[in-house]
């Protein structure tokens, strides 16, 4: 049942209304027309408007069901274009049953107009484009002129991402000490083996003692400026 009035209202407004006319920025087109069981064509778009923000930041956007009767009865709405809706009705949102979205069905009263990427003077009409229609007023086009350039200015407002962590600095670590740590842990190992091991152990022990010597040798040496 279309609103027999022309008070526009808000997303957030009408969301919360069995029935309301709203203008809004397609955000993202879900799906495109696409057949169903019932033969009519079904789309899905994501809308936006200025009460889904506080401030730049993003906080909600809306979706609506698009059901028109036939293909060429389903108008082509792309990324940017700005909808004028009348009539369109609320329903519960099919996959989360606790949130609300927006129903628009053609075969009924309802209206909507898409003004193409947000021209006040162009609408689309099925795939192509043609002039506005004679029931859309001045003060229509003036509201979709006020809303694309709302919309550009958010898009160009950088988006606010997270603060970067920082981690605690971590004190320098102590090579020489920590080399010397490590030759105490091999002797004790050397020590837990069996005696026909102990041998070989000490061969490697010796070698890898040597190395470390020279690390920590190189650790102490200061270092030559080019």
């Amino acid at each position: 049942m279309a609103c027999l009035n022309d008070k526009f209202v808000t997303l957030a407004e009408g969301i919360k209304e069995p029935s309301c006319n709203v203008y809004a920025v397609v955000n993202c087109v879900v799906q495109e027309p696409k057949l169903t069981r019932r033969k009519t064509h079904h789309g899905i778009c994501i809308l936006i408007d200025h009460s889904c923000y506080e401030g730049s930041v993003k906080r909600e956007e809306f979706c609506i069901q698009i059901f028109t009767p036939s293909k060429s009865c389903a108008v082509m709405i792309e990324n940017g274009d700005i909808l004028l809706l009348r009539g369109i009705t609320k329903q519960q949102c099919l996959k989360n049953p606790e949130k609300s979205e927006f129903l628009f069905r053609s075969d009924n009263e309802n209206v909507m107009v898409v003004f193409q990427k947000g021209q006040k003077d162009v609408v689309r009409v099925g795939s192509g484009i043609g002039p506005v229609p004679q029931d859309i007023t001045l003060e229509n086009q003036r509201f979709v002129e006020s809303l694309n350039n709302w919309h550009r200015h958010i898009k160009m407002v950088p988006f606010p991402g997270p603060a970067p962590v920082k981690s605690p600095a971590r004190p320098p670590t102590n090579w020489p000490l920590k080399l010397k740590q490590q030759l105490a842990e091999l002797d004790l190992y050397s020590l837990s083996l069996r005696p026909e091991q102990q041998s070989q152990a000490s061969c490697l022990l010796a070698e890898a003692t040597a190395r470390i010597r020279k690390l920590i040798n190189i650790e102490k040496t200061p270092k030559r400026q080019k």
